[in-house]
C-alpha cells in the first residue's frame, strides 16, 4: 500500500485538526476524528441537545456512540513508521505549486513562501521565516493569554447567570408566598368579621323552615307515586295483549282516581317502599328445581310437579325483570338499595339524570341517589337469569293460561265491566248478563289508548308536581330572604370583598408570573449569548493551541486573520436586573375598609325618598319627569351659569341618608342648603351651604358653611373617584357626612357642628356639565 499517496494522507487525517489521527474515534455515518477533537466539538454545543452534527456531513450521532477504530489506528500507526523512516520529505512541508522549501513569509498576504514565489509577491514586505517565527509565538502566546482570561471571564458569567437564576426563583417563590399569605390573612378577617355579624342578625323560624322540608317531602312521595303508576301502565303498554288486558281496568282506575295535592298540611305518612328481591329465597327455589333426580316414569305426581316449577318460573322471572326495559335482566348491575337494572338500562338512565337533574342520579324505583361508581355486577342474578332463560314452561301451563278455569274454554272475549278475560259461555252466564264484552282484538287498541291518556296526564301531574316542588324551593328562599335582609345583605357584602380579594391576588400573582417570566427569559437570552460568546472564544483558543503545537507552516498559516479575530474579540457583559428597582405588592388596609363598611351600613338605615324641587324661575336645568335626574340645559334667556336645585323633604329634626348617582359627570355639587334666621347681622351671609363637589374633572372641593370664597381641596380621601355619593344629615347632632359608595363607603368629610337654625334641605347643582345627576333609591 503507498502510503505516500495524496489519498491514503487523507484517510488518516482528522478533518478537524487536519493533523494525522490520534487515538481515532468512528461515527455512525463511517467518518473518524481524533477522541480530543471530536470530544471537544461534541462539547462546544447546547448542554441541552443530546444529539450532535457530524463535522463532515452533518448527519445526527450521540456523543457515547462513538466507537474506537482499531483498523485506522494500526494504519496510522504504520504510516507513522513510513514517514518517519522515508528520507523524502512530507509534500505537505513544500510549496505546492513549485515543490520548494517555505523559506519566506509575506507579511502582506500572512502566509509562508517559497524563494520562487517571491516573483509573484512583489512590493509585499517579506522576511525570512525564521525571524518571523520568534515574533508570531510571542503575539499567538499574547492572543492566547488575552482570550484564556475572557474565557474565564466568560465561564464567571454564565455561573453568575446560573446562580442569579436560582436567585430570582427563590425570590419570585418568596414574593408569591408573601402574596397569598397577605390575602390568606385577609381572607381570615374578612371570615371573622362575617361570622360577628352573622350572630348578631341571624334569626331562622325553625317551625317554617320545618314545614317547608314537611312539604317538600310530601310532594316527593307524590312524585314517586306517580312514578310507579307511570312505569306500571308503560309496563302493561310492552305486555302481550293478554297480560295488558289482565289487570288494566285496576291500573286505570288507581290513575283516574289520583289527584295531585297541594301541600298545605304537612303529612305525617311514610313514604311507600317498593320490595326488595329476596335473592336467597329465589335461589332456593332455583336449587329445588334445578336439583337432578334419577330417572323414572312420568306420573300424575310428576305432571303436577312440572306445572308448579313452571309457575314458580313464572313468579321468578318476574323478579329478575328489569323494571326499565321490562324484560329479562341483561348483564344486571345492583345499586346500594339493592335494586338491579341492565347495564344499558341504568347506563342510560345515569345518562338522562346528568343532562336534566345537573348531575343528580337516583334509582328508578326508589328514587335515592347512587354514584355511577357504586353499581356492582351482580353474578347471584345473572346466573339465575342464565337458568331461566334456558328453561321454558310446559306445553301445558303454556295451554291452560288460555283456557276459562270454569268451562275449559278457549278464552278469547274481554268483560269491560269486570276487566277480565271470559269465554263464550262465560258471556251467557248470569254473571255476566248484560256486560259490555267485546273480541280480545277489538279492545286492545282502545285500552292501549286508554293506557297512553292516563301516562301523558300523570306526565303532566309529574310536571305540576315538579312545578310546586321547585314553587316550594322559591317559598323556602323567598322566606329566608324576608326575615335575613340584613344577614343575606352582610354575606352578599363579604361575598364581593372575598371576589375583591381574589381578583386582586389573581392580579398581582398574574403580574408575578409575568415579571418572572421576563427576568428569566432575558436570563436565558443573557445565558445563551455568553454560550455564543463561549463557542466563538473556544474555537479561537483551540486554533491558537493548534498553531503553536504544530508545524512552522501552520503556525504561520493566516496568522493574520487568527490575530485579527483575536484582537477584536471583546466579552460582552449580560444585562443584570436590579431588586431593588421592582415593584412590591402592597396589601390593602382591610380593617379600615371594614370600618368604613359599618359606618355605610348604620348611616343606610336612615335612607329617605326625595325627590327634586322645580323652581318657577327660568334655570339652566331640566328635571325629569319623575323629579328623580337633574342635568344642565341652557337657556338663552337664563343665566349663563348652572342653577342648582334642592330637595323637596325640608328637614328640621332626626336622621337623614340619601346617595346621589355622579358616574356620568365632570362637574358637579351636591350636599345641604340652609338658610339663616331674619335677625342674623346683614355682614353675614343670608345663606348656609354644606356641599363637595368635582370641578374640571380632577379637582374636588369643599365649601363650609363660610368658606364659600376659600375652597378646600381634598386629595387625600379621594383615592378612588366617587361614581356614586352618600349624604347623611343629622340635624340633631349638627353635622353633614359625605361617604364614596364607590370606594366600599369611605369617609370623605365631616361638618362638626353645623348651624341648623331653620330648615335644610338637600342640594345639587349639575354646574355646566350636561352628564345627570340622579337620586338613588335603596334597591339600586
Amino acid at each position: 500500500m503507498d502510503f505516500s499517496s495524496q489519498e491514503s494522507i487523507k484517510e488518516v487525517t482528522c478533518p478537524i485538526c487536519q493533523e494525522l489521527l490520534r487515538e481515532p474515534m468512528s461515527l455512525d455515518c463511517g467518518h473518524s476524528f481524533c477522541e480530543e477533537c471530536i470530544t471537544t466539538y461534541s462539547e462546544s454545543g447546547s448542554p441541552q441537545d443530546l444529539e450532535c452534527c457530524c463535522p463532515v456531513c452533518q448527519s445526527r450521532y450521540q456523543p457515547w456512540n462513538l466507537q474506537f477504530n482499531w483498523q485506522l489506528a494500526e494504519r496510522v500507526k504504520k504510516f507513522r513508521e513510513v514517514d518517519m523512516n522515508s528520507h523524502q520529505p512530507r509534500r505537505r512541508d513544500l510549496c505546492e505549486h513549485h515543490g520548494e522549501n517555505y523559506d519566506i513569509f509575506c507579511k502582506d498576504d500572512g502566509k509562508a513562501i517559497c524563494r520562487l514565489c517571491v516573483q509573484e509577491h512583489q512590493g509585499h514586505q517579506m522576511s525570512p521565516i525564521m525571524e518571523v517565527v520568534k515574533e508570531c509565538q510571542e503575539k499567538l502566546q499574547e492572543a492566547l493569554k488575552k482570550l484564556s482570561q475572557e474565557q474565564q471571564e466568560a465561564e464567571q458569567l454564565e455561573a453568575d447567570i446560573n446562580e442569579e437564576r436560582a436567585t430570582w426563583k427563590e425570590h419570585m417563590q418568596t414574593e408569591r408566598e408573601r402574596i397569598l399569605q397577605g390575602f390568606e390573612q385577609m381572607r381570615g378577617i374578612l371570615d371573622k368579621e362575617e361570622q360577628r355579624e352573622l350572630q348578631k342578625l341571624e334569626e331562622d323560624d325553625v317551625n317554617v323552615l320545618d314545614n317547608l322540608t314537611m312539604a317538600k317531602d310530601q310532594m316527593v312521595q307524590q312524585k314517586q307515586y306517580m312514578s310507579e303508576l307511570a312505569s306500571d301502565l308503560q309496563r302493561h303498554m310492552h305486555e302481550s295483549t293478554i297480560d295488558m288486558l289482565q289487570d288494566v281496568i285496576n291500573s286505570l282506575r288507581r290513575c283516574e282516581i289520583y289527584t295531585l295535592k297541594k301541600p298545605k298540611i304537612v303529612s305525617n305518612k311514610p313514604k311507600s317502599a317498593f320490595r326488595v328481591p329476596d335473592l336467597s329465597g329465589m335461589l332456593q327455589k332455583f336449587k329445588e328445581i334445578c336439583e337432578p333426580e334419577e330417572p323414572h316414569i312420568r306420573t300424575d305426581r310428576s305432571r303436577g310437579a312440572a306445572a308448579m316449577a313452571s309457575g314458580i318460573l313464572v313468579n321468578m322471572k318476574e323478579e329478575v325483570t328489569c323494571p326499565i326495559c321490562l324484560e329479562l335482566l341483561r348483564e344486571p348491575l345492583s345499586l346500594d338499595c339493592e335494586h338491579t337494572f341492565c347495564q344499558a338500562c341504568i347506563t342510560a338512565n345515569y345518562k338522562e339524570s346528568i343532562v336534566s337533574q345537573e348531575g343528580q342520579s337516583s334509582c328508578p324505583v326508589c328514587r335515592i341517589t347512587y354514584q355511577p361508581g357504586n353499581l356492582r355486577p351482580n353474578r347471584h342474578v345473572a346466573n339465575i337469569v342464565e337458568t331461566l332463560r334456558e328453561a321454558k314452561l310446559s306445553p301445558e301451563e303454556e295451554q291452560k293460561r288460555d283456557l276459562c278455569e270454569r268451562h275449559g274454554e278457549k278464552l278469547l272475549l274481554f268483560c269491560k265491566e269486570d276487566g277480565k278475560f271470559i269465554c263464550w259461555l262465560c258471556e251467557r252466564s248470569q254473571e255476566h248478563r248484560g256486560h259490555h264484552t267485546f273480541l280480545m282484538e277489538e279492545v286492545a287498541q282502545e285500552y292501549k289508548e286508554k293506557l297512553q291518556a292516563a301516562l301523558n296526564r300523570l306526565r303532566a301531574e309529574q310536571q305540576k308536581a315538579e312545578k310546586l316542588e321547585a314553587d316550594i324551593k322559591e317559598g323556602r328562599i323567598s322566606w329566608k330572604n324576608q326575615i335575613q335582609n340584613d344577614s343575606q345583605s352582610v354575606q352578599e357584602y363579604f361575598k364581593k370583598l372575598r371576589g375583591f380579594l381574589n381578583t386582586e391576588e389573581q392580579k398581582e400573582l398574574q403580574k408575578l408570573v409575568k415579571e418572572e417570566g421576563d427576568i428569566l427569559h432575558d436570563l436565558e437570552q443573557s445565558e445563551r449569548e455568553l454560550v455564543q460568546q463561549s463557542l466563538v472564544l473556544r474555537d479561537l483558543i483551540s486554533d491558537l493551541e493548534h498553531r503553536l503545537e504544530g508545524s512552522m507552516r501552520k503556525m504561520l498559516q493566516d496568522v493574520n486573520g487568527i490575530m485579527e479575530r483575536s484582537k477584536t474579540f471583546t466579552l460582552k457583559k449580560p444585562k443584570t436586573v436590579s431588586k431593588e428597582q421592582r415593584r412590591v405588592f402592597q396589601a390593602p388596609d382591610l380593617s379600615e375598609m371594614l370600618q368604613a363598611f359599618n359606618q355605610l351600613t348604620d348611616v343606610r338605615r336612615y335612607w329617605v325618598h326625595i325627590t327634586l324641587q322645580p323652581s318657577m324661575d327660568k334655570q339652566n336645568v331640566a328635571i325629569s319627569a319623575d323629579r328623580m335626574q337633574v342635568r344642565y340645559e341652557h337657556h338663552l334667556d337664563a343665566n349663563t351659569k348652572a342653577s342648582a336645585v334642592l330637595g323637596s323633604l325640608a328637614i328640621t329634626s332626626g336622621k337623614h341618608y340619601w346617595e346621589v348617582d355622579v358616574s356620568e359627570k365632570q362637574s358637579w355639587y351636591l350636599g345641604v342648603y340652609g338658610e339663616k334666621d331674619s335677625d342674623t347681622s346683614s355682614d353675614q351671609p343670608k345663606r348656609c351651604f354644606w356641599v363637595i363637589g368635582l370641578e374640571n374633572q380632577f379637582k374636588y372641593n369643599v365649601f363650609g358653611e363660610f368658606s364659600s370664597f376659600d375652597p378646600l381641596k381634598l386629595t387625600p380621601s379621594l383615592t378612588v373617584p366617587p361614581r356614586r355619593v352618600g349624604v347623611f344629615l343629622d340635624y340633631d347632632a349638627c353635622t353633614v357626612s359625605f361617604y364614596n359608595v364607590t370606594n366600599h363607603g369611605f369617609l370623605i368629610h365631616t361638618f362638626s357642628s353645623c348651624s341648623f337654625s331653620q330648615k335644610v334641605y338637600p342640594y345639587f347643582c349639575p354646574m355646566t356639565c350636561t352628564g345627570p345627576m340622579t337620586l338613588c333609591s335603596p334597591s339600586s
